[in-house]
């Protein structure tokens, strides 16, 4: 926990992040609202874009539905899920020692 030293004040690291992202969040938008307005893209623009992205999404959706349909499809998910979670847990167990993996209920 942090405990700022008596004779030297010091801000909390965490306050100390939360000021430096929340100055950054207002640069980001200060910028984008700056650049958006020289050469931003019309409202029409905008909505002819939502128009197309909308398309785009169905025919994602349509062929992720046909393709998971597909037993061969279905396959190769529950093998790509497996190995995914096996990954995670060969990183996981990289991170504990021969000591910590000892018996618990052991005495040192």
């Amino acid at each position: 926990m942090f405990e700022p030293d008596a004779g030297n004040e010091q801000v909390d690291p965490w306050t100390e992040l939360t000021d430096e992202l929340v100055a950054l969040t207002n640069k980001l938008r200060t910028t984008y609202l700056r650049v958006a307005h020289e050469s931003g893209p019309t409202e029409g623009e905008i909505c002819d874009a939502l128009g197309t992205l909308a398309g785009a999404w169905s025919q994602v959706a349509g062929s992720v539905s046909e393709a998971v349909a597909d037993p061969e499809v279905r396959s190769h998910l529950k093998r790509a899920g497996g190995s995914f979670v096996d990954a995670i847990a060969a990183g996981l167990g990289e991170f504990v020692s021969p000591s910590d993996a000892s018996d618990p209920d052991e005495e040192e």
